[in-house]
Protein backbone atom coordinates (compact mmCIF):
# COMPACT_ATOMS: atom_id res chain seq x y z
CA UNK A 1 0.00 0.00 0.00
CA UNK A 2 1.28 4.07 -0.37
CA UNK A 3 2.54 5.84 2.56
CA UNK A 4 3.54 8.93 3.09
CA UNK A 5 5.77 10.64 4.88
CA UNK A 6 7.65 14.25 5.43
CA UNK A 7 11.55 14.39 5.40
CA UNK A 8 13.92 16.93 6.67
CA UNK A 9 15.56 17.66 3.51
CA UNK A 10 19.42 18.69 4.70
CA UNK A 11 19.38 15.42 7.12
CA UNK A 12 17.10 13.12 5.86
CA UNK A 13 15.49 12.86 8.70
CA UNK A 14 11.65 11.56 9.17
CA UNK A 15 9.70 14.08 10.51
CA UNK A 16 5.68 12.97 10.05
CA UNK A 17 3.17 9.83 8.32
CA UNK A 18 0.94 11.73 6.38
CA UNK A 19 -2.66 10.97 5.15
CA UNK A 20 -3.18 12.08 1.52
CA UNK A 21 -6.53 11.95 -0.04
CA UNK A 22 -5.25 12.78 -3.86
CA UNK A 23 -2.20 13.17 -5.57
CA UNK A 24 0.24 12.69 -8.14
CA UNK A 25 4.05 12.05 -8.99
CA UNK A 26 6.35 11.35 -11.81
CA UNK A 27 10.29 10.28 -11.25
CA UNK A 28 12.45 10.82 -14.68
CA UNK A 29 15.79 9.46 -15.91
CA UNK A 30 18.42 12.59 -16.49
CA UNK A 31 15.93 14.88 -15.50
CA UNK A 32 13.78 16.60 -12.57
CA UNK A 33 10.28 14.39 -12.11
CA UNK A 34 7.66 16.49 -9.92
CA UNK A 35 4.47 16.37 -8.39
CA UNK A 36 1.69 17.43 -5.94
CA UNK A 37 -0.13 15.78 -3.62
CA UNK A 38 -3.78 16.79 -1.01
CA UNK A 39 -2.45 16.58 2.74
CA UNK A 40 -5.16 16.04 5.19
CA UNK A 41 -4.95 18.55 7.87
CA UNK A 42 -8.57 17.56 9.54
CA UNK A 43 -7.72 15.04 12.60
CA UNK A 44 -3.89 14.93 12.26
CA UNK A 45 -3.60 16.34 15.86
CA UNK A 46 -0.88 18.97 15.04
CA UNK A 47 -1.79 22.91 15.07
CA UNK A 48 -1.27 24.87 12.72
CA UNK A 49 2.68 25.82 13.54
CA UNK A 50 3.35 22.25 13.05
CA UNK A 51 1.67 22.18 9.51
CA UNK A 52 3.57 25.34 8.09
CA UNK A 53 6.85 23.68 9.99
CA UNK A 54 6.00 20.51 7.89
CA UNK A 55 4.97 22.39 4.52
CA UNK A 56 8.10 25.09 4.89
CA UNK A 57 9.58 25.01 1.25
CA UNK A 58 12.98 23.26 0.54
CA UNK A 59 13.18 22.64 4.09
CA UNK A 60 11.21 19.54 3.86
CA UNK A 61 11.00 16.73 1.24
CA UNK A 62 7.68 14.43 0.60
CA UNK A 63 8.44 11.22 0.02
CA UNK A 64 5.83 8.15 -1.61
CA UNK A 65 6.31 4.62 -0.15
CA UNK A 66 4.88 1.26 -1.49
CA UNK A 67 4.87 -1.43 1.45
CA UNK A 68 7.71 0.83 2.98
CA UNK A 69 10.58 1.54 -0.15
CA UNK A 70 10.67 4.72 -1.38
CA UNK A 71 9.26 5.25 -4.74
CA UNK A 72 9.45 9.45 -5.34
CA UNK A 73 10.62 12.00 -3.19
CA UNK A 74 10.15 15.53 -3.88
CA UNK A 75 11.28 18.72 -2.68
CA UNK A 76 8.98 21.10 -1.42
CA UNK A 77 8.01 24.27 -3.39
CA UNK A 78 4.97 25.26 -2.27
CA UNK A 79 1.71 24.76 -1.16
CA UNK A 80 -1.94 25.93 -0.88
CA UNK A 81 -4.52 25.55 1.93
CA UNK A 82 -8.23 24.70 1.44
CA UNK A 83 -10.46 25.85 4.10
CA UNK A 84 -13.03 24.13 3.02
CA UNK A 85 -11.81 20.90 2.37
CA UNK A 86 -9.31 21.16 5.11
CA UNK A 87 -6.40 20.10 3.19
CA UNK A 88 -3.01 21.44 2.21
CA UNK A 89 -1.79 20.84 -1.30
CA UNK A 90 2.26 20.39 -1.83
CA UNK A 91 3.80 20.86 -4.65
CA UNK A 92 7.55 19.35 -5.04
CA UNK A 93 10.19 18.39 -7.59
CA UNK A 94 12.71 15.89 -7.40
CA UNK A 95 16.44 16.25 -6.09
CA UNK A 96 18.33 17.37 -9.08
CA UNK A 97 16.49 20.36 -9.00
CA UNK A 98 18.60 21.76 -6.66
CA UNK A 99 21.65 21.44 -8.90
CA UNK A 100 20.08 24.11 -10.37
CA UNK A 101 20.66 26.65 -7.69
CA UNK A 102 24.57 25.36 -7.34
CA UNK A 103 27.75 26.51 -8.42
CA UNK A 104 30.76 24.79 -7.72
CA UNK A 105 31.56 27.34 -5.61
CA UNK A 106 29.86 29.27 -2.31
CA UNK A 107 29.01 32.86 -1.99
CA UNK A 108 32.31 34.47 -0.45
CA UNK A 109 34.56 32.30 -2.77
CA UNK A 110 34.13 33.34 -6.27
CA UNK A 111 37.15 35.56 -6.49
CA UNK A 112 39.41 33.38 -4.55
CA UNK A 113 38.69 29.90 -6.23
CA UNK A 114 38.59 31.16 -9.98
CA UNK A 115 37.66 28.19 -11.68
CA UNK A 116 36.84 23.94 -10.61
CA UNK A 117 38.23 21.63 -12.73
CA UNK A 118 38.54 18.14 -13.09
CA UNK A 119 40.87 15.70 -14.88
CA UNK A 120 41.68 11.81 -15.89
CA UNK A 121 37.88 11.17 -15.10
CA UNK A 122 36.01 8.53 -16.85
CA UNK A 123 32.58 10.52 -17.95
CA UNK A 124 30.75 8.76 -14.86
CA UNK A 125 33.61 9.87 -12.61
CA UNK A 126 33.09 13.21 -13.88
CA UNK A 127 29.63 13.37 -13.27
CA UNK A 128 30.38 11.99 -9.46
CA UNK A 129 32.81 14.81 -8.85
CA UNK A 130 30.08 17.27 -10.04
CA UNK A 131 27.66 16.11 -7.91
CA UNK A 132 29.77 15.78 -4.80
CA UNK A 133 30.95 19.72 -5.30
CA UNK A 134 27.32 20.26 -5.81
CA UNK A 135 25.43 18.14 -2.87
CA UNK A 136 28.25 16.86 -0.88
CA UNK A 137 30.90 19.46 -0.18
CA UNK A 138 33.61 18.37 3.12
CA UNK A 139 32.54 22.11 3.46
CA UNK A 140 28.69 21.73 3.16
CA UNK A 141 27.13 20.62 6.59
CA UNK A 142 25.85 23.88 7.25
CA UNK A 143 22.67 23.65 4.30
CA UNK A 144 24.72 22.94 1.66
CA UNK A 145 24.83 18.83 2.00
CA UNK A 146 22.05 16.24 1.68
CA UNK A 147 21.95 12.62 2.58
CA UNK A 148 23.50 11.46 -0.35
CA UNK A 149 24.78 7.54 -1.26
CA UNK A 150 28.00 8.48 -3.20
CA UNK A 151 31.29 6.80 -3.96
CA UNK A 152 34.12 8.00 -2.03
CA UNK A 153 36.26 7.99 -4.79
CA UNK A 154 35.71 8.58 -8.74
CA UNK A 155 36.47 6.45 -11.73
CA UNK A 156 39.69 6.85 -13.77
CA UNK A 157 40.09 7.90 -17.07
CA UNK A 158 40.70 9.94 -20.28
CA UNK A 159 38.17 12.83 -19.43
CA UNK A 160 37.66 16.01 -17.45
CA UNK A 161 35.61 19.11 -16.94
CA UNK A 162 36.95 22.52 -15.86
CA UNK A 163 33.76 25.43 -14.87
CA UNK A 164 35.17 29.04 -14.71
CA UNK A 165 33.77 30.90 -12.00
CA UNK A 166 33.40 34.01 -14.10
CA UNK A 167 30.87 32.17 -16.25
CA UNK A 168 28.56 31.11 -13.67
CA UNK A 169 27.96 27.54 -14.83
CA UNK A 170 25.26 25.53 -12.41
CA UNK A 171 26.34 22.44 -11.85
CA UNK A 172 22.94 20.77 -13.06
CA UNK A 173 24.37 22.37 -16.65
CA UNK A 174 27.54 20.66 -16.13
CA UNK A 175 26.29 17.64 -15.35
CA UNK A 176 24.17 18.15 -18.50
CA UNK A 177 26.98 18.82 -20.73
CA UNK A 178 28.59 15.74 -19.78
CA UNK A 179 25.45 13.46 -20.54
CA UNK A 180 25.46 15.05 -23.66
CA UNK A 181 28.63 13.98 -24.71
CA UNK A 182 29.05 10.53 -27.38
CA UNK A 183 28.75 8.23 -24.91
CA UNK A 184 27.21 10.22 -22.22
CA UNK A 185 25.80 7.81 -19.17
CA UNK A 186 22.49 8.34 -17.87
CA UNK A 187 21.72 9.76 -13.84
CA UNK A 188 19.46 9.58 -11.65
CA UNK A 189 18.67 10.30 -7.72
CA UNK A 190 17.49 6.94 -6.33
CA UNK A 191 15.61 7.88 -3.20
CA UNK A 192 16.17 5.24 -0.28
CA UNK A 193 15.68 4.63 3.36
CA UNK A 194 18.80 3.83 5.68
CA UNK A 195 18.87 2.92 9.58
CA UNK A 196 15.54 4.01 10.87
CA UNK A 197 14.08 5.75 8.39
CA UNK A 198 16.09 7.92 7.16
CA UNK A 199 15.86 9.63 3.42
CA UNK A 200 18.69 9.24 1.25
CA UNK A 201 19.34 9.95 -2.27
CA UNK A 202 21.97 6.98 -4.51
CA UNK A 203 23.41 8.42 -7.26
CA UNK A 204 23.23 6.01 -9.53
CA UNK A 205 25.38 6.59 -13.23
CA UNK A 206 24.91 4.48 -15.79
CA UNK A 207 27.52 2.82 -18.62
CA UNK A 208 26.33 4.39 -20.46
CA UNK A 209 22.63 3.09 -19.18
CA UNK A 210 21.97 2.66 -15.74
CA UNK A 211 21.88 -1.12 -14.43
CA UNK A 212 18.79 -2.83 -13.17
CA UNK A 213 16.73 -6.25 -12.65
CA UNK A 214 15.03 -7.65 -15.10
CA UNK A 215 10.99 -8.02 -15.40
CA UNK A 216 8.98 -10.27 -18.45
CA UNK A 217 5.58 -9.71 -19.57
CA UNK A 218 3.99 -11.96 -21.45
CA UNK A 219 1.82 -9.75 -23.76
CA UNK A 220 -0.58 -12.36 -25.90
CA UNK A 221 -2.86 -13.42 -23.10
CA UNK A 222 -6.33 -12.53 -21.68
CA UNK A 223 -5.26 -10.18 -18.96
CA UNK A 224 -1.61 -9.42 -19.40
CA UNK A 225 -0.06 -7.63 -16.38
CA UNK A 226 0.59 -4.36 -19.13
CA UNK A 227 -1.85 -3.05 -20.30
CA UNK A 228 -2.81 0.08 -22.39
CA UNK A 229 0.35 -0.24 -24.24
CA UNK A 230 1.59 2.37 -26.63
CA UNK A 231 4.06 3.46 -28.49
CA UNK A 232 5.34 6.60 -30.24
CA UNK A 233 7.29 7.90 -32.83
CA UNK A 234 8.02 11.32 -33.07
CA UNK A 235 10.28 12.79 -35.73
CA UNK A 236 10.03 16.50 -34.95
CA UNK A 237 13.43 16.45 -33.42
CA UNK A 238 15.12 14.84 -35.97
CA UNK A 239 18.57 16.13 -37.34
CA UNK A 240 21.03 15.26 -40.57
CA UNK A 241 23.40 17.85 -39.48
CA UNK A 242 24.70 20.05 -36.22
CA UNK A 243 26.42 22.66 -35.68
CA UNK A 244 27.39 23.08 -31.70
CA UNK A 245 28.40 26.76 -30.59
CA UNK A 246 31.21 26.93 -28.07
CA UNK A 247 32.74 30.00 -26.32
CA UNK A 248 33.63 33.24 -27.94
CA UNK A 249 31.42 35.27 -30.44
CA UNK A 250 31.78 36.64 -33.53
CA UNK A 251 34.31 35.86 -35.74
CA UNK A 252 36.23 34.21 -32.49
CA UNK A 253 33.81 31.91 -31.48
CA UNK A 254 34.49 28.40 -31.21
CA UNK A 255 32.12 26.00 -33.40
CA UNK A 256 31.96 22.04 -33.97
CA UNK A 257 29.83 20.30 -36.23
CA UNK A 258 28.74 16.73 -37.46
CA UNK A 259 26.86 15.46 -40.27
CA UNK A 260 25.83 12.50 -41.58
CA UNK A 261 29.22 10.71 -42.75
CA UNK A 262 29.47 10.26 -38.77
CA UNK A 263 26.80 8.21 -38.28
CA UNK A 264 27.74 4.08 -38.19
CA UNK A 265 24.24 4.09 -40.49
CA UNK A 266 23.05 5.89 -43.00
CA UNK A 267 19.26 6.43 -41.76
CA UNK A 268 16.87 6.86 -44.37
CA UNK A 269 16.47 9.26 -46.99
CA UNK A 270 15.16 12.72 -45.58
CA UNK A 271 15.97 16.11 -46.77
CA UNK A 272 18.34 17.85 -44.94
CA UNK A 273 17.66 19.34 -41.19
CA UNK A 274 20.47 21.07 -39.44
CA UNK A 275 20.54 22.86 -36.61
CA UNK A 276 22.73 24.34 -33.57
CA UNK A 277 23.15 23.56 -30.10
CA UNK A 278 24.61 25.70 -27.36
CA UNK A 279 27.92 24.57 -25.53
CA UNK A 280 28.94 27.86 -24.33
CA UNK A 281 30.99 26.36 -21.33
CA UNK A 282 33.19 24.48 -24.33
CA UNK A 283 36.02 25.78 -26.06
CA UNK A 284 37.83 22.68 -27.25
CA UNK A 285 36.37 21.63 -31.16
CA UNK A 286 36.83 17.91 -30.82
CA UNK A 287 34.84 17.98 -27.67
CA UNK A 288 32.48 19.97 -29.74
CA UNK A 289 32.68 17.77 -32.50
CA UNK A 290 31.61 15.12 -30.14
CA UNK A 291 28.74 16.55 -28.88
CA UNK A 292 27.68 16.78 -32.26
CA UNK A 293 28.03 13.49 -33.29
CA UNK A 294 26.32 12.71 -29.96
CA UNK A 295 22.79 14.62 -30.98
CA UNK A 296 22.93 13.20 -34.43
CA UNK A 297 23.20 9.43 -32.86
CA UNK A 298 19.80 10.58 -30.40
CA UNK A 299 18.23 12.41 -33.11
CA UNK A 300 19.13 10.81 -36.65
CA UNK A 301 16.50 8.88 -36.49
CA UNK A 302 12.70 8.99 -34.87
CA UNK A 303 12.83 8.58 -31.44
CA UNK A 304 10.59 5.92 -30.33
CA UNK A 305 9.29 6.41 -26.73
CA UNK A 306 6.66 3.40 -25.42
CA UNK A 307 4.14 3.78 -22.51
CA UNK A 308 2.17 1.16 -20.62
CA UNK A 309 0.71 0.56 -17.17
CA UNK A 310 0.82 -2.28 -14.65
CA UNK A 311 -0.69 -2.48 -11.07
CA UNK A 312 1.41 -1.55 -8.42
CA UNK A 313 -0.30 -5.00 -6.72
CA UNK A 314 0.85 -7.18 -9.40
CA UNK A 315 3.65 -9.55 -8.83
CA UNK A 316 5.73 -6.86 -9.97
CA UNK A 317 5.09 -4.29 -6.93
CA UNK A 318 5.91 -0.39 -7.39
CA UNK A 319 8.74 -1.02 -4.81
CA UNK A 320 10.44 -3.54 -7.30
CA UNK A 321 10.12 -1.53 -10.31
CA UNK A 322 13.35 1.30 -10.47
CA UNK A 323 14.54 3.49 -13.11
CA UNK A 324 16.81 1.57 -15.18
CA UNK A 325 14.68 -1.81 -14.98
CA UNK A 326 14.40 -4.06 -18.47
CA UNK A 327 11.36 -4.59 -19.55
CA UNK A 328 11.25 -7.81 -21.35
CA UNK A 329 7.97 -7.95 -23.43
CA UNK A 330 7.11 -11.23 -25.24
CA UNK A 331 4.68 -11.22 -27.85
CA UNK A 332 3.53 -14.11 -30.19
CA UNK A 333 1.24 -13.76 -33.22
CA UNK A 334 0.24 -10.23 -32.18
CA UNK A 335 -1.64 -8.52 -34.81
CA UNK A 336 1.07 -5.45 -35.12
CA UNK A 337 4.37 -6.98 -33.48
CA UNK A 338 4.15 -10.49 -34.97
CA UNK A 339 6.05 -13.44 -32.98
CA UNK A 340 8.90 -10.82 -31.34
CA UNK A 341 10.81 -10.17 -27.64
CA UNK A 342 11.26 -6.64 -27.23
CA UNK A 343 13.65 -5.68 -24.53
CA UNK A 344 12.78 -1.64 -22.90
CA UNK A 345 14.31 0.70 -20.71
CA UNK A 346 12.84 2.16 -17.64
CA UNK A 347 13.05 5.49 -18.32
CA UNK A 348 10.68 7.43 -16.00
CA UNK A 349 7.23 6.44 -13.67
CA UNK A 350 3.98 8.11 -12.92
CA UNK A 351 1.73 7.41 -10.41
CA UNK A 352 -1.47 8.47 -8.51
CA UNK A 353 -2.41 7.22 -4.50
CA UNK A 354 -4.41 4.27 -6.50
CA UNK A 355 -2.90 1.17 -7.95
CA UNK A 356 -2.11 2.02 -11.85
CA UNK A 357 1.62 2.59 -12.29
CA UNK A 358 2.95 4.29 -15.66
CA UNK A 359 5.76 2.58 -17.07
CA UNK A 360 7.69 5.30 -19.83
CA UNK A 361 10.19 3.08 -21.67
CA UNK A 362 12.70 3.43 -24.52
CA UNK A 363 13.99 0.03 -26.71
CA UNK A 364 17.07 -1.04 -25.64
CA UNK A 365 18.09 -1.96 -29.05
CA UNK A 366 18.09 1.96 -30.51
CA UNK A 367 19.96 2.94 -27.48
Amino acid sequence: MWTYFIHETTTGIRRQQVKVTGGSFSTRMSDIGSGEHELVVADSGLNRAQWLELVHPWANTLVQCWNGRPVYAGLLQGYKVNRKTRTISVRHKELRLLLNRRFPFRVGTRLQEGHWIVRDKSLRGVITELVRVGLARPDGGDGWNVPLGIPAGSEAGNSGTTLFNWDFTTIENGIAEVEDRDGGPDVHFDPRYVGAGQLEWELKIGNPRIGGLQFDYVMNVAEPRLFDVTSEADGTEMLTGVFTIGKGSEKDMRVGEAGLVQLPVRPKPIPFLDSSRPYKEVKDIPELNGHGIAELKRHGAPTVQWEMKTLTTGDVGADQLRLGSRIRQRYEGDWWEGTRTIDHYLIGMRGTHEFPLVLETQELEGL
